[in-house]
């Protein structure tokens, strides 16, 4: 492909959109009509995901399911999910960090982690008190991981049986 009078190959191209983050993905896609036709428009879809993060787990969960995401992109979403974790109420009083999004994030990418210090950098209250429980209880299986998840009580907002809601009084959704 030819880009202002240099040719560029297809590989070189995809190598370039895959690397970049979500805003200069829109604006890259949108250089010719080549490039929207091959990434841009339809393509974009599967970005939506970066709304959804700490936001609306069940649609989050469905397109972590219906999308080909890489590692890097994985690794992105959980530094941004890590940097502001949603609260989630018992009572009045007593709130829990509402962790899902993290739980699918790890689980579907725990042979490529973050490393520690970045962890830590990222939200270091949830590195020391919560990351090692939850890497612990990380398994091959989902359903081996949610029965560890279970039987840690640092985990609490994991388990099937909790309940709770958000300060906007919707109602909190277990993991799936």
């Amino acid at each position: 492909m030819n880009i202002n009078n240099i040719y560029i190959s297809d590989d070189i191209i995809h190598l370039i959109f895959i690397n970049l983050n979500l805003k200069s993905k829109l604006q890259f896609s949108q250089s010719n009509k080549f490039i929207y036709q091959k990434y841009g428009g339809d393509n974009l879809k599967k970005y939506k995901i970066y709304h959804l993060i700490n936001n609306d787990y069940l649609e989050f969960y469905q397109y972590l399911q219906d999308y080909k995401y890489t590692i890097n992109e994985i690794n992105e979403f959980l530094k941004i999910s890590l940097k502001e974790i949603p609260t989630v109420w018992i009572n009045s009083a007593c709130g829990f960090y509402d962790m899902k999004y993290i739980f699918e994030l790890l689980f579907i990418n725990q042979n490529n982690l973050l490393p520690d210090s970045e962890i830590k950098k990222l939200n270091l209250h949830f590195h020391i008190h919560f990351y090692s429980q939850l890497i612990n209880c990380l398994r091959d299986s989902r359903k081996e991981t949610k029965e560890h998840v279970f039987k840690c009580i640092y985990l609490r907002p994991l388990r099937n049986d909790f309940k709770g809601y958000y300060k906007n009084k919707k109602i909190y959704q277990t993991i799936v």
